[in-house]
């Protein structure tokens, strides 16, 4: 910072804003409040000279780096090195722990205290010149230098702010700023103030502190059984030496050292493993650094290196999910630290020359003299350098997520889930509560019939909703995704009520616009009969939704425009406009909305760096586009080397908009296919090399192209039974016609990866309908498809990957009727290779294999594929120019009621009737957790499996987890979380 400030000062031509001078001070005149640049100030970044920097000519006394004062006042957004300090983690945490929930900062300044010139600050309170009512602001002053007496330290008086303000600096009615009353006569307090004297950098050496003596009390406390002492290394407050020993005896890990410990003590009199913390200068934003100084324990085991370092995910900067965050404390990690130490699972190790040692929970290697002799600092940092760089190849395996710190004394915020209870089958419930009278407000009434929770009303209103803006959302929102009901349950719909909401804002709220959809039609007589009146108020209804939705879109439109007509000068603007299509893409959406409130959850709303931005492609990959995203292997220019342009300006983004040649474009996407293949095939070659493939064999290209290779494929899992079984095929296929293999062969069109490639067998002749090989020998899974269902081919999909999927399927699929365009065809299974018609050696030609796909994918059409239902993956939604006019009748059928509603919704959702029978009788009570947010990465995760994997991939199952009822609320506010076990066993 202190760099960037002088680069400003630098870059800041004093002499081009001449007239703008300011200078600054705090005393009663306030010079510099009455003209424009003070005030501008509150949104640009300006500067400001000290009051002796000019002589009495006007002119410069100094070098202006060292005439001006300060720096401000809107540097936090308008500077990227000071907007990426405001709004980092650290100075989050900060806030946070003072109760902020979502700090927001308003004011931001850099302060010169320059040698000779500079002014004299008098006593104030900064609320005065940031007010609010009630009192929310607090200033955080970092020194970035030594602050003492002697170069102007802050001084301060202890218990003003209980005094209240004494004044306010505000607009003046004649124009300019003020204080609002006269200054307080400071001068018998003057003895009273206390210089605030700080060091550069001593933020972390208070925070190192402030965890030595915390973990000091927890261990006094006997918090820690395994901790028997606590100390510093020497003078230094920045390392630290514990003595461990007591390990958990429940955990095997645990009892075997600390029989190795009880070995050590009789041997070699020590009784305990000493660790050592060193912390860097720079603490909390580098992690800290843990090795263990004595006695030496066996290589590979309890996350020890060989140099006694230890190397956890949590300790590096490494970027990943894991690793190390500003928040994490030395007691948090110490239980992770402890914890991997002595239960950690028995592998083999991965190094960067091949599979090492064996790892396993922490033992004392005796096998080599005295283990006593320990690690030297030395070899403790080169071997964790090592192995931090093996990660970095190999990765770190398990993903955990470590909260830090976390104050489990602070109450659960009810208000982010909720605990629904469901009816039992069987019982009878019988609450006698009197009925409300029927609320005389029409929106309150349709709140009511459609069981608004409470819970969800208040949650939005905490978004800063009026109650029935927060209603009618909820309404809108059931009302958008259940077309056709009017009372439909709005449970499970907070995310559609908050996109609601904010587009209603320009319709004046959704509490009007929903009104003005139901406001009720004028009395008229009318004899007609009652399916007319009923049709009519459809009509009507409908075309009310028509209006609004209208001028949402107009609204949406508009905004288009008017950016174009900005930034598009006369190469592009709002006269050479033919149409304009909406991208509705559920998928890419919910992804964005679950990332941008990821980012305002760390940074809060004011760290969403949101800008709308230009792309220009040619109308050949729009649907590409639309479909999967952006990937810069579809840009047509790379004037810096590959990756995804943007543009502010939309004349910028015309430029790439221009129409390719057919030819051109085709000949882009064979290079781009090509080089996909071929890193594909040294890719799966390496990996066949090293072994990871055990069912491959062979891999070759059939003749001298690319776009066809062949695989030979054997030694399938003996774990599966039908892996065995196809073994055993073999065999019997190698001692009767000599080969002991089958050969697969995988041919990519010239538009890979936009196509799937195709892949099918060529010999031996197989069982019709057995390990997915249709009667022609192409394998037609629903991933080597272009059927727009979920789990149809994608773009990023690999050859790799889905070669897992089409083996597993081949030999781990349910026995089933096949059901084909004529009826029920014959029996699936495991693949078996055909022995009943002679010599299936012969094999499958290409021709058939081609014609038995396309049967296939056909009857897939019409039958569906399994449990996936069929979804739209996006939408190109043409919305009307300003002065177009659109009629869209599209008469939606009214469902017949369910006559009842409990059995109706069981229906619907396919209740086991053997699940129905279980709980009767043995359950008291069952209550549903819904965390919002919990949910949609689960949802995200789980999307993201099926993409890379198939449905059949994602192996999901229904599990059990037994917990305290003091526990309950922190499991649904926050996930699991390992801390909250109550008994740790080998399994868990």
């Amino acid at each position: 910072m202190m760099q960037r400030a002088n680069e400003l000062v630098e870059q800041w031509n004093p002499d081009i804003e001449a007239r703008r001078f300011s200078v600054f001070t705090t005393k009663e005149e306030q010079s510099h409040a009455k003209d424009a640049y003070f005030l501008d100030s509150a949104s640009e970044i300006n500067f400001f000279f000290e009051e002796k920097a000019f002589n009495q000519q006007g002119q410069l006394q100094t070098p202006k780096a060292l005439a001006v004062n300060k720096i401000g006042h809107a540097m936090h957004d308008m500077d990227p090195v000071f907007s990426a300090f405001t709004r980092s983690q650290p100075v989050s945490a900060v806030l946070r722990s003072l109760g902020f929930q979502r700090p927001l900062p308003v004011q931001s300044m850099y302060i010169f205290k320059q040698p000779s010139i500079g002014g004299e600050v008098s006593p104030h309170q900064d609320s005065s010149f940031l007010y609010t009512d009630p009192m929310s602001c607090v200033g955080l002053w970092l020194a970035l230098e030594d602050a003492n007496r002697s170069n102007g330290c802050l001084w301060g008086l202890k218990g003003i702010h209980k005094q209240g303000l004494s004044r306010r600096f505000k607009r003046l009615p004649q124009g300019g700023v003020g204080f609002d009353g006269p200054a307080p006569d400071w001068s018998s307090l003057m003895p009273d103030f206390e210089p605030i004297e700080c060091s550069a950098g001593t933020l972390g050496m208070r925070r190192v502190q402030a965890e030595f003596k915390h973990l000091s009390a927890d261990i006094q406390a006997k918090k820690f059984d395994f901790i028997q002492q606590l100390s510093l290394a020497g003078d230094s407050l920045l390392t630290w030496q514990l003595k461990l020993h007591n390990f958990d005896d429940d955990l095997p890990g645990g009892r075997q050292l600390n029989q190795d410990l009880r070995r050590l003590a009789a041997t070699y009199g020590q009784d305990h493993i000493l660790m050592q913390i060193e912390f860097p200068q720079d603490y909390p934003h580098q992690p800290f650094f843990v090795r263990l100084v004595s006695p030496r324990c066996a290589m590979y085991t309890g996350h020890v290196t060989a140099g006694g370092s230890i190397c956890l995910e949590a300790l590096t900067l490494s970027g990943t999910p894991g690793s190390w965050q500003p928040d994490f404390s030395v007691e948090s990690l110490l239980n992770v630290i402890l914890f991997n130490m002595i239960d950690c699972p028995v592998t083999v190790v991965q190094t960067a020359t091949g599979p090492g040692g064996r790892s396993g929970p922490l033992r004392i290697d005796f096998s080599s003299g005295n283990p006593t002799r320990g690690y030297s600092t030395a070899e403790a940092r080169a071997a964790f350098n090592r192995t931090l760089e093996n990660h970095r190849r190999m990765g770190w395996g398990l993903q955990l997520e470590y909260p830090g710190n976390w104050d489990y004394s602070q109450p659960i915020q009810r208000d982010t889930f909720r605990l629904v209870e469901l009816p039992l089958p069987g019982q009878q419930q019988q609450q006698q509560q009197q009925q409300p009278a029927a609320p005389s407000d029409p929106l309150e009434a349709a709140a009511a019939a459609a069981q608004v929770d409470e819970a969800d009303v208040q949650l939005l209103m905490g978004q800063g909703l009026t109650r029935d803006d927060a209603q009618a959302a909820l309404l809108l929102a059931a009302a958008d995704s259940t077309p056709g009901h009017s009372s439909s349950p709005v449970e499970g719909r907070l995310e559609d009520a908050l996109l609601r909401a904010a587009t209603c804002m320009d319709v004046g709220g959704c509490a009007r616009l929903w009104r003005d959809q139901h406001a009720p039609p004028p009395a008229v007589v009318d004899l007609r009969d009652e399916a007319a009146d009923a049709a009519q108020q459809e009509q009507q209804e409908r075309a009310r939704q028509a209006a609004a939705a209208a001028r949402l879109l107009a609204e949406e439109v508009e905004q288009v425009l008017a950016h174009l007509d900005a930034t598009g000068g006369t190469v592009v603007n709002r006269s050479k406009v033919l149409r304009i299509e909406r991208v509705q893409n559920a998928k890419l959406w919910r992804r964005y909305c679950l990332k941008r409130e990821e980012l305002v959850d760390a940074r809060g709303e004011a760290g969403v760096n949101e800008r709308l931005l230009f792309h220009g492609t040619s109308p050949a990959t729009v649907d590409l586009i639309a479909q999967n995203g952006f990937d810069f292997r579809l840009s047509q220019v790379a004037a810096y080397g590959n990756g995804l342009y943007f543009a502010d300006h939309s004349a910028t983004a015309w430029g790439y908009c221009q129409k390719q040649d057919a030819a051109n474009l085709s000949a882009a996407a064979r290079g781009i296919g090509m080089r996909r293949v071929q890193a594909e095939f040294k890719h799966l070659s390496a990996d066949t090399q090293a072994g990871k493939f055990d069912f491959i064999q062979q891999l070759s290209l059939a003749g001298d192209s690319l776009l066809t290779w062949q695989l030979k494929l054997h030694n399938f899992d003996d774990d599966l039974p039908g892996g065995r079984q196809l073994n055993q095929d073999l065999r019997r296929l190698a001692a009767t016609y000599g080969q002991d293999h089958i050969l697969m062969q995988i041919e990519f069109p010239e538009d890979y990866p936009h196509q799937p490639f195709f892949v099918r067998l060529v010999s031996p002749r197989c069982v019709m309908y057995t390990g997915h090989v249709t009667a022609g020998g192409s394998i037609c899974l629903e991933a080597l498809t272009l059927s727009g269902t979920p789990g149809s081919w994608q773009p990023d999909f690999t050859v790799e990957a889905l070669l897992n999927v089409v083996v597993i399927n081949m030999i781990d699929c349910p026995v089933t009727v096949v059901q084909t365009a004529t009826g029920p065809g014959g029996r699936s299974g495991p693949l078996r290779i055909d022995f009943s018609s002679g010599n299936p050696t012969r094999g499958y030609s290409t021709a058939e294999a081609r014609a038995a796909f396309n049967r296939t994918l056909e009857n897939h059409r019409r039958m569906g594929w399994g449990a996936a239902a069929p979804v739209a993956a996006f939408r190109l939604v043409e919305l009307p120019l300003p002065g177009q006019a659109q009629q869209q009748q599209q008469q939606q059928q009214q469902p017949a009621a369910p006559s009842d509603p409990l059995e109706a919704a069981a229906a619907a959702a396919q209740l086991d009737e053997a699940d129905v029978q279980l709980l009767i009788g043995q359950v008291l009570r069952i209550e549903r957790v819904q965390n919002v947010k919990l949910w949609r990465r689960y949802c995200l995760k789980r999307e993201e499996l099926v993409d890379a994997r198939g449905e059949a991939g994602v192996n999901e199952r229904l599990q059990f987890h037994g917990t305290s009822p003091a526990t309950v609320d922190l499991i649904a506010q926050n996930g699991f979380d390992f801390r909250l076990s109550q008994i740790t066993a080998k399994l868990l």
